[in-house]
């Protein structure tokens, strides 16, 4: 008799195969999933997720596949372990993918594999109309005539579309293969990083998976809330270690006769298995600190969570946008004033250094999809249009990140009416010196007591994202080179996400030679900007 039938159950509902049919909707999952089908139906190509070992990205891998295999437009094919020996190896595979079996020779050089492929993928992907995906897992295994490759089948493009969606699934080190392959990562349309789940998408998990385990309507409770503090604090919030763990519970629990676990079984079981680390280490005090915690968190949990856009309409009515026709500089910041910002319908107008048309921004005069919003916007300029942005997106917390450290990476400084904005436009965030790993974080889109900057600027790179930019500053600071966010708008481009180099430049020949610099020393291709156009709003301060 199979163990789960015991405890009235009618499958197993801790198996540690990537089933999709146990695939947990977490903010960040579902998020992940609905940002890349959109790339992979737009066609955009490459896109690149990545966490630590048990986060949930082979489940991911698999849900994907699953929801484009049954469409006769699409032709999917996935590489379970890219650990290729030669390139003539990846290439044979990739040709049989498409279907090209028995149509190359044995002795069939490189280019010959190539030319068979891209001719495959201009058949299948303009001439049947046919959407081609290659999934990719253990990406951080590819090697690097691999990645070259891949660029190149990146090229094989209409004047529309990629003839090619690539999907790699990788872990975090697949960053430093990254940094190496700079033509590479310019390719690359999205980058999704997985953090484990927070305490309260922890007992969701485990929730979710016994009740599809469960043919009943009243699923059995086999967990008590203790045994779910413990079952997050000894695993991190990892998918996997969670999946292990509660298998074996499980099995002491049919073992001893007992029908609830509680925190000391958790403990024996993690022990006994060498899961994480058992949480009888932790002192009676810091115990306590979290209970008091967890009761926090599990108020917001009772009340159903806000999302972090439910007041970002107030933020909008904060905002003052003092506009002179003939002068783009006229963009103010309008002081926070906390009294005030609970009547939505009030306009704060205290800002006036000069006698100029002023224009409050309002909510009825901003047309915004919520739903677009709540999830990073994957093309900003295109996605909110070309009117006034509210938001410039979306950042996920990762592990030492702080509020403060977070709006000055954003804003170009670290200022408290900042921070404030930030807070309003995130009303679960119920004490800035407490973020939590995975929470989802809206930065709205505040204008910078910035004139139009008439320095020389290097622009290193651009992200269509805020996580994307993040990471590209995290990876040129590996590399030594300090690089900053400036998020700008304008009416012909939108809002665009630029990385400049850490320095300007008053002289024009300065700037020129550090660029000749960066391209001599670190092979890094930038561009020199100075005049960014009538009408542009700028969103940090970076001098």
């Amino acid at each position: 008799m199979d163990y789960y039938k015991i405890l009235n159950l009618e499958k197993e509902p801790f198996s540690n195969s990537p089933d999709p049919d146990f695939f947990f909707n977490s903010t960040q999952h579902k998020g992940c999933l609905q940002k890349l089908e959109l790339s992979i139906r737009l066609k955009r190509g490459l896109n690149i997720v990545m966490g630590e070992v048990g986060t949930g990205k082979t489940t991911i891998c698999r849900e994907l596949l699953r929801r484009f295999s049954s469409e006769k437009d699409f032709l999917t094919a996935i590489i379970l372990d890219p650990s290729f020996d030669t390139s003539i190896e990846f290439l044979r595979r990739v040709a049989d993918m498409l279907g090209e079996h028995g149509k190359y020779k044995e002795d069939d050089n490189e280019w010959r594999l190539k030319e068979l492929i891209k001719n495959s993928l201009f058949h299948k992907g303009v001439e049947e109309n046919r959407t081609i995906l290659l999934v990719i897992d253990e990406g951080q295994k590819i090697p690097s005539f691999c990645i070259e490759i891949i660029r190149e089948f990146l090229n094989y493009e209409t004047n529309e579309f990629k003839l090619l969606q690539v999907v790699i699934f990788a872990q975090k080190e697949f960053e430093e293969v990254l940094i190496r392959h700079e033509n590479f990562v310019d390719r690359i349309n999205l980058t999704i990083s997985l953090e484990p789940l927070s305490l309260k998408e922890t007992i969701s998990f485990v929730r979710h998976r016994i009740k599809h385990s469960c043919s009943s309507d009243k699923p059995e409770k086999l967990f008590s809330f203790s045994s779910f503090l413990a079952i997050h604090f000894i695993t991190g919030g990892y998918p996997r270690k969670i999946i292990n763990l509660c298998h074996q519970i499980l099995m002491a629990l049919i073992i001893q006769n007992r029908t609830k676990a509680d925190w000391a079984l958790v403990n024996v079981c993690a022990k006994r298995n060498r899961i994480g680390k058992p949480t009888r280490t932790i002192p009676v005090f810091a115990f306590v600190l979290v209970l008091l915690f967890v009761g926090v968190g599990l108020l917001t949990f009772m009340r159903g969570t806000q999302g972090p856009l439910k007041n970002i309409k107030r933020v909008a009515i904060s905002l003052e946008k003092k506009i002179n026709t003939n002068d783009s500089s006229n963009v103010l910041l309008s002081s926070y004033n906390s009294k005030q910002s609970g009547n939505i319908e009030k306009d704060n107008s205290a800002v006036s250094e000069k006698k100029a048309p002023v224009q409050v921004l309002k909510v009825k005069d901003i047309a915004i999809d919520e739903n677009i919003l709540k999830t990073e916007t994957i093309f900003p300029g295109k996605s909110i249009g070309r009117s006034f942005p509210i938001t410039l997106g979306v950042i996920k917390v990762k592990n030492k990140n702080t509020l403060g450290d977070l709006v000055a990476k954003v804003y170009g400084l670290y200022n408290p009416k900042y921070q404030n904005f930030v807070l309003l436009a995130n009303p679960s965030i119920t004490n800035p010196n407490m973020i939590c790993v995975g929470d989802e974080i809206v930065f709205p889109a505040i204008p910078a007591t910035l004139r139009e900057p008439d320095n020389w600027m290097i622009e290193i790179a651009n992200a269509q994202t805020l996580s994307e930019a993040l990471f590209k500053i995290e990876a040129f600071k590996k590399r030594q080179i300090s690089i900053n966010l400036f998020p700008l708008w304008s009416k012909h481009n939108g809002l665009e996400l630029k990385l400049i180099y850490k320095k300007t430049f008053k002289d024009k020949a300065d700037a020129e030679k550090k660029i000749v610099e960066l391209k001599n020393n670190s092979n890094i291709k930038s561009l020199l900007v100075s005049n960014w156009g009538v009408g542009t709003i700028f969103y940090s301060n970076l001098y």
